[in-house]
């Protein structure tokens, strides 16, 4: 069974047990002996302390099924960041070819930091932008991707948010494809939710026709079971 868990600022502390020898004086004779501490006494001072999840929101998914495992306000609407670049990477496997030239524009070459450093008039083939897209969480190459599939970062965006749809994210806006702060000419700002997100990551890990290629684009083999993503570049 495979888990996704998502979040916003998704960070889990795992509890730490330390061990010591300690080389203790025989007690000394009393005529009154304490009392033993009770059975379930013992397994209380034992118990390790849960782990700590720093997550505003969470959601752990069992990556089979669908089915959600933990939550922790997986429904309340929060910015997704750099995590928006999972979905541009499956809408360019889905929509395009790898082997794909694609010219940089000046609006591309224009986006902050973190960059590639593409200039306009470049041309690049699609899988390796995609190799900087995912393995380097490129600002710019991710709008150089947009515009190369959809023709434009809005009309690259109208696809993103009909995918949302096909996939049941009702809470999610996309309006860049690079996970920086917009809003549409409708007023619906980038956001999404964990459960959202979880669903999305599912879907390009398991079932997209092209999720052996998502994991190829991310440098590893479809075959790891655990996918971390929060408000930061994903890691698994």
């Amino acid at each position: 069974m495979g888990g996704i868990l998502s979040g916003t600022s998704a960070a889990l502390e795992p509890s730490v047990v330390l061990e010591s020898s300690v080389v203790l004086e025989p007690p000394a004779v009393s005529e009154v002996s304490a009392a033993p501490e009770s059975p379930a006494a013992l397994e209380s001072s034992a118990a390790p302390e849960p782990p700590v999840l720093n997550a505003a929101s969470a959601v752990l998914m069992d990556a089979d099924s669908g089915r959600v495992l933990f939550e922790k306000d997986g429904f309340t609407v929060r910015s997704m960041a750099s995590t928006t670049k999972i979905m541009t990477c499956i809408l360019a496997l889905e929509n395009g070819d790898p082997d794909d030239e694609v010219l940089v524009s000046a609006y591309a070459a224009s986006m902050p930091d973190v960059q590639l450093n593409i200039r306009e008039g470049e041309r690049y083939r699609l899988g390796d932008l995609l190799c900087s897209l995912m393995l380097e969480s490129h600002n710019d190459t991710a709008v150089a991707i947009a515009e190369h599939i959809g023709g434009s970062v809005e009309g690259f965006a109208a696809m993103m948010n009909q995918k949302a749809r096909d996939l049941g994210c009702s809470d999610t806006c996309f309006v860049t494809p690079n996970g920086l702060d917009g809003t549409d000419e409708n007023g619906g700002e980038h956001s999404t939710t964990a459960r959202d997100l979880a669903a999305i990551m599912r879907y390009c890990v398991m079932l997209s026709p092209k999720r052996k290629s998502f994991w190829r684009s991310r440098g590893r083999p479809p075959t790891a079971s655990r996918i971390w993503t929060g408000n930061a570049p994903f890691t698994a």
